[in-house]
């Protein structure tokens, strides 16, 4: 989870994050739950095995990644979970901006 690229991807509308049933509206409440979120972590790898990109209209298109996510821990473990991650994007003034974001995933066991 990149803190700092997810920030500067999402749009401005609301709701801006919801993870756990937290829904968090402002700019600022989304990048603070994000970096909490990554506090533990040392490291991640996200290792796309295939990549889906749809386009709904010269404006809107969606886009679905999954593969192998591997998060490295501070205390030195590691998790690896098979990831889907389906994203939606909007393109206002020329800019494209993500409008949701959709993660599922099954642990991989070790």
């Amino acid at each position: 989870l990149d803190c700092t690229a997810g920030y500067q991807s999402i749009g401005n509308r609301e709701p801006m994050f919801v993870t756990n049933t937290r829904v968090f509206r402002a700019r600022t409440a989304f990048r603070n739950a994000c970096d909490t979120l990554i506090a533990n972590r040392t490291g991640a790898v996200y290792a796309v095995d295939t990549l889906t990109a749809q386009a709904l209209s010269r404006d809107a298109a969606y886009v679905v990644r999954e593969g192998k996510y591997t998060v490295s821990l501070k205390d030195g473990t590691s998790q690896r979970q098979y990831l889907v991650m389906t994203t939606v994007w909007d393109r206002t003034s020329g800019e494209w901006k993500m409008v949701h974001l959709h993660e599922s995933y099954r642990v991989i066991a070790p």
